[in-house]
């Protein structure tokens, strides 16, 4: 038996979404007919890779555009730079919870894997991270 995933009001079919309304008739008599199932949308769970770019965007990088820097990585090489007293203040906090950051991230993910926890959604992961600090 055939198997289609209903998105919306969309199908997909081996991860291609079908809009057409004609191949949506044809789907849908395959179905009237026994020939086809419906099945609701699952979507997919995060990678590694999601998980690390949700850090590193809606995190990291987030926190230091907003203290006016263009990203971390720029913001952390103030750290050592002492003739802007601020800009050093934030470069020293931003680059301390980028560790923080990463060694909670490892150690929840560790826990995943030793099945301790449930893979997080990437929101949940993100809340579960420590808040920014510039103390």
């Amino acid at each position: 038996m055939k198997s289609y995933m209903q998105k919306d009001d969309s199908f997909l079919i081996n991860g291609t979404v079908i809009n057409s309304p004609r191949r949506k008739a044809i789907m849908m008599s395959e179905v009237e007919a026994g020939e086809a199932e419906i099945l609701p949308y699952v979507a997919p769970l995060p990678t590694e890779a999601d998980y690390s770019t949700a850090i590193q965007s809606d995190l990291l990088d987030d926190k230091a555009i907003e203290l006016g820097f263009d990203n971390i990585f720029t913001g952390v090489t103030y750290a050592d730079e002492p003739a802007v007293p601020s800009f050093q203040a934030h470069g020293i906090a931003l680059r301390a919870w980028r560790s923080l950051v990463w060694a909670k991230s490892y150690e929840i993910m560790a826990k995943v894997q030793a099945g301790e926890l449930p893979m997080p959604s990437i929101p949940e992961l993100l809340a579960m991270l420590p808040e920014f600090s510039e103390s």
